[in-house]
């Protein structure tokens, strides 16, 4: 007799029923949710998706997650999953996963990813306790409070010998999403005059210092969650924090992450007003006493943290790219006043003043 023929399931819609949330959650052994609420739904080209829905149960609600991302194979979110869960098993709050279904032998605790399969190729599937307690402002005692939780978790994966496939967001060293001197040195061709000289000047100094810090690419790396942002953030009932969204998780140095963390939460947060060089400052002051409060830096590590802020505040994506004044902007439009202004306040912050202007 043969096997009967393997189910091909259709692309989810933008908002998944009940029903087409329960078709996901078999390999969990969940049955069909009262309700369903869409937290999130994108579609690409190519058919690359992502589906993020809540499952509404009388007791406990579940966050089911389905999506084909060209960037995400099956054994990058296995590894993802399977750190979140060593975290939570040894004293981080982690969004508990289901374990998946082994094939007629009860629970395999080791997997908590499957690939389903779906017209137009294979689609990734989790499911997760939902986490109540979202954070969404961050105080200078939360700044604090998150960078004890970095320190305890960069512990445990070090103390663990864990480690995670895929590209974090937050290595100084390689692409990532906070700062870039390639970006700065992109618009140099396009400059005249004075403005190219000091230009020219900066993107010197940026390498320099760049080449100064380079001994810390050596430095050993383990699994980090990699975007220990405030909307990743939770608050227990009993009034402990924990993290979820390990999208980004991958290896990196837990010294770079943390640099860079300590950055992203001083800039890029929600602090309930208009951030300022004073706010930042605080806020970047307490994240780190958390931190080192945890986990204390070697001397070299400790010297090297204002180096490093310099380089990642003068090369600022946001500052060269993506503001309605971004320096990408005033250089389109021919704007060489402005430009000369923004050039010299990116001379003064890598001279460590108004770095966080």
């Amino acid at each position: 007799m043969s096997a009967p023929a393997e189910t091909i399931l259709p692309v989810p819609s933008q908002a998944l029923s009940p029903e087409e949330a329960a078709r996901f959650l078999l390999p969990f052994g969940v049955g069909a949710p009262e309700r369903t609420e869409t937290l999130l739904s994108y579609d690409w080209e190519g058919g690359a998706f992502r589906r993020i829905v809540r499952c509404r149960y009388g007791a406990g609600d579940l966050v089911l997650k389905v999506r084909r991302e060209e960037e995400l194979p099956l054994s990058r979110l296995a590894s993802q999953c399977a750190f979140s869960e060593y975290l939570a098993k040894n004293g981080v709050r982690t969004a508990r996963l289901l374990p998946v279904l082994s094939s007629g032998e009860g629970r395999n605790g080791e997997s908590f990813a499957t690939a389903l399969p779906m017209e137009g190729g294979p689609a990734l599937v989790t499911a997760e306790r939902f986490c109540g307690g979202q954070l969404t402002v961050v105080t200078p005692d939360l700044a604090e409070a998150m960078g004890e939780l970095l320190a305890r978790a960069h512990t445990i994966s070090e103390r663990g010998g864990c480690h995670a496939e895929g590209r974090v967001l937050f290595d100084p060293f390689q692409e990532n999403d906070l700062f870039s001197l390639e970006e700065f040195e992109a618009l140099l061709p396009v400059l005249a005059g004075e403005n190219r000289r000091l230009a020219e000047a900066i993107a010197a100094r940026g390498r320099e210092l760049l080449s100064a810090l380079s001994p810390f690419r050596a430095l050993p790396r383990c699994a980090v969650q990699g975007d220990l942002a405030d909307c990743n953030l939770f608050l227990t009932p009993e009034g402990e924090f924990g993290m979820f969204d390990f999208n980004n998780c991958g290896d990196n140095a837990p010294y770079l992450d943390a640099v860079m963390h300590g950055v992203y939460i001083a800039r890029l947060m929600e602090y309930g007003r208009p951030a300022d060089e004073a706010l930042s400052r605080g806020m970047y002051a307490r994240f780190w006493r958390g931190y080192t409060a945890v986990r204390p830096l070697p001397k070299e590590e400790a010297a090297a943290r204002e180096a490093f802020v310099r380089l990642i505040c003068t090369f600022w994506k946001f500052d060269l790219l993506f503001r309605e004044d971004s320096l990408a902007a005033l250089v389109k439009a021919d704007d060489g006043e402005a430009v000369a202004c923004r050039l010299a306040r990116m001379a003064q912050k890598l001279d460590g003043r108004g770095v966080f202007a």
